[in-house]
């Protein structure tokens, strides 16, 4: 939990791509340890902060599906 906050932490304050990719890592990692929707949240935008939208639409929806928000809107 503390490896996704501390990328959420840089992902609203940094804008050094650099930086950024370390935050990534962090974010990976923690969805490797625990792949619950918060997790998936920040590592899809931490990948469209980097610009790399297609990644993080795709992220993103999963981190809806899991939690169940894309059946509850009829997606």
């Amino acid at each position: 939990m503390q490896l996704n906050q501390g990328a959420w932490a840089f992902y609203e304050v940094v804008d050094d791509p650099k930086v950024l990719e370390k935050a990534l890592a962090w974010a990976k990692r923690s969805m490797d340890i625990q792949p619950q929707t918060a997790n998936r949240d920040t590592y899809a935008h931490l990948l469209y902060k980097l610009g790399r939208r297609q990644e993080a639409i795709e992220w993103q929806t999963t981190a809806l599906s899991a939690h169940g928000y894309l059946t509850y809107w009829g997606n």
